[in-house]
């Protein structure tokens, strides 16, 4: 299932929850994503390529996603194509732009979006470190644009504790494995 949200509602923190909760059920695969920068960049736990690097894994067809966000590269390797043929729940960090392009590879996704209101997303944008003002400002105005959206999907607030949106997930994903 693709989790999505914009930069500073918290996903890869509530991923993380969800991921460290649900270690140990077979049926639960949490990917990593491929991404063309640094791995000292920290934040997701991702895999770390060059440019290059990536186009020859697009070119290998190493991916069942890729697409461009923010100046970098994201891929979503092919693994979990294989996961989800294995009737596995597949969850991953992806783009809000990729949902359409998900439910077409995968006609059973159900996009979950990790929302937070905008004084919270800010605090989060601005303690972490990575971007200037005029980059906060434009994460803003999309995230402002993103929630005026009505899309079908789960809505998990992540406004509260990270406990109480961490378990929102893993409820949700459980409820998606029984199905």
């Amino acid at each position: 299932m693709p989790v999505v949200g914009p930069s500073g509602v918290g996903k890869d923190s509530v991923l993380a929850y969800a991921a460290t909760e649900l270690r140990n059920e077979a049926d639960m695969v949490f990917v990593r994503r491929t991404v063309t920068r640094p791995t000292t960049a920290g934040g997701e736990d991702f895999i770390g390529v060059t440019e290059k690097e990536f186009t020859r894994l697009v070119e290998n067809n190493a991916f069942c996603l890729h697409w461009p966000a923010h100046g970098l590269h994201y891929g979503i390797p092919m693994s979990a194509s294989a996961a989800v043929d294995a009737g596995k729940v597949v969850v991953a960090n992806l783009s809000r732009g990729m949902i359409a392009a998900a439910r077409e590879r995968f006609p059973r996704t159900l996009p979950i979006a990790i929302t937070a209101p905008r004084a919270i997303v800010e605090q989060r944008l601005r303690s972490r470190g990575r971007e200037d003002d005029a980059s906060i400002a434009l994460r803003l105005a999309r995230l402002d644009a993103w929630q005026a959206e009505e899309n079908d999907l789960v809505k998990i607030d992540n406004s509260g504790s990270l406990e109480m949106a961490g378990m929102a997930l893993v409820t949700t994903l459980r409820g998606l494995a029984a199905r």
